[in-house]
């Protein structure tokens, strides 16, 4: 019995994160119907459904689990990388992008190499890894190069190089208060609206957007009128902190858009991930109110 408790305890600690966000949105609909009868029925319902499947693995004794095999150290094998690579997914907030560039380039080369990338393949499931291990292979040593070359994104690791042709505007780089109304300032006086990109190192979507959606010619074509200033918080000092609480800003990414005259235009704001199109409709907004 004391076994089957601690079973019971760790399974508990790891459904518990699983069943997080739907367990919110039971009780925020429960919240808003007001119903005692309705949200007793709902939580007991709701953990039935989480309980019946352990319940029933427990009581068949095995009998309703696959049967080990070899599959099950393909299995092993693959989650093991799939843990190593959020491993390093979680890293790049804290380590340099060359580092996590060179992580990301050994975890490929080392999983094709173990998918026998270089040995000689004689069944079709061989043949098949064998082509799934060169690939990542491949995939592995542009990483490497991209790294070598300063390039910090490992969906596209030679994304520079590609798109040499694409001309970007210098980018107007605030973290501090002083600075920011020197450059809105500058922008009042040529007359050009401003968008403010809340941006930092330790954020990941901001990164998404600094290297895809602003480099894309669509977005430059539709912000060439418009004084794009983007705010580092990287730093996560006083400085920063004074910048979020000036603008209502909760966290980056968020864009802020200003007319002309210096006016925050509070409707068109921006939080979270966005897309190319979103932005490019929210900067026309903001020219077309500018008129």
């Amino acid at each position: 019995y004391l076994n089957a408790g601690i079973m019971g305890c760790l399974s508990i600690l790891i459904l518990s994160p699983c069943v997080t966000a739907p367990l919110i949105g039971a009780l925020t609909y429960i919240a808003h119907e007001g119903s005692v009868t309705l949200g007793i029925l709902s939580l007991f319902f709701l953990s039935l459904g989480m309980g019946t499947p352990l319940l029933l693995i427990g009581t068949s004794a095995g009998k309703l689990l696959p049967k080990a095999g070899n599959w099950m150290n393909a299995v092993k094998a693959f989650f093991g990388v799939m843990l190593l690579a959020v491993a390093i997914y979680l890293l790049e907030r804290l380590l340099p992008s060359a580092v996590t560039m060179v992580l990301w380039g050994s975890l490929l080369i080392f999983s094709g190499i173990y998918l026998n990338a270089l040995s000689h393949a004689q069944s079709k499931q061989e043949k098949f890894s064998q082509g799934a291990g060169l690939i990542l292979l491949f995939y592995g040593f542009l990483i490497l190069i991209g790294a070598s070359q300063g390039h910090g994104n490992p969906l596209q690791p030679l994304a520079s190089i590609t798109a040499i042709t694409i001309q970007e505007s210098p980018k107007n780089i605030v973290k501090s208060i002083a600075e920011l109304k020197a450059m809105q300032a500058q922008a009042k006086r040529d007359g050009k609206p401003v968008i403010l990109d809340f941006y930092a190192d330790w954020c990941e979507s901001c990164k998404v957007i600094s290297s895809t959606i602003l480099t894309e010619p669509r977005v430059q074509e539709a912000l060439k009128d418009f004084t794009l200033i983007t705010v580092d918080l990287s730093a996560n000092n006083n400085a920063s902190k004074a910048l979020l609480k000036r603008f209502h800003v909760v966290a980056p990414p968020t864009f802020i858009f200003f007319d002309a005259e210096g006016n925050q235009l509070e409707d068109l704001r921006l939080v979270g991930k966005i897309t190319g199109v979103t932005l490019i409709e929210r900067a026309s907004l903001a020219f077309n109110k500018n008129q």
